[in-house]
């Protein structure tokens, strides 16, 4: 059986709409438009969030309540964000570049692109084996993973593209 000519009408509408909306999704992740302040104050929330995570593991492995159950949720929304850094970081973000909204995103994201994109692959990266390796629940071996997530997944960042602003991790 077939449709009837509305239903057909109505179902043509409906991808119609759906396809500017994908199409208007993608342009956006693609090219973030809003102004730079709006994306800089999203960051630095994404980032506070990013923290938030990091020492609620942190209070698990020095043995504040906790289960390994909550560590595989943290580890999942610190890949969720670590998978978004890069577009997290439009041209036009860095320090100095933004009045009225404080960024300690250095120049050098921008110039050194490709390492900065591979810091933050890292980071998912070892977000990933975490959650992996609190599905054991091996407090220990989930203390150790933790320690290479800081060291290989947030000091790269740090380091390299990251000036620390005051009363910030």
């Amino acid at each position: 059986m077939f449709a009837s000519k509305p239903a057909l009408r109505l179902s043509a509408a409906a991808l119609l709409i759906l396809a500017v909306f994908l199409a208007a999704e993608t342009s956006r992740a693609a090219s973030d438009t809003r102004p730079a302040a709006e994306v800089v104050k999203e960051r630095r929330e994404l980032m506070k969030q990013l923290g938030d995570h990091m020492r609620a593991v942190i209070a698990y492995v020095k043995g504040e309540p906790g289960s390994a159950e909550e560590v595989a949720g943290r580890a999942t929304k610190i890949k969720a964000i670590a998978d978004r850094m890069p577009a997290m970081f439009p041209e036009g973000t860095a320090m100095d570049q933004v009045p009225g909204v404080e960024t300690g995103a250095k120049p050098e994201i921008w110039a050194k692109r490709q390492e900065f994109e591979t810091s933050a692959k890292t980071l998912s990266a070892e977000a990933e084996r975490l959650l992996a390796v609190a599905a054991d629940d091996d407090k220990a071996a989930i203390g150790q993973q933790f320690m290479t997530l800081g060291k290989d997944g947030c000091s790269g960042c740090h380091e390299d593209f990251r000036h620390k602003l005051p009363g910030t991790d």
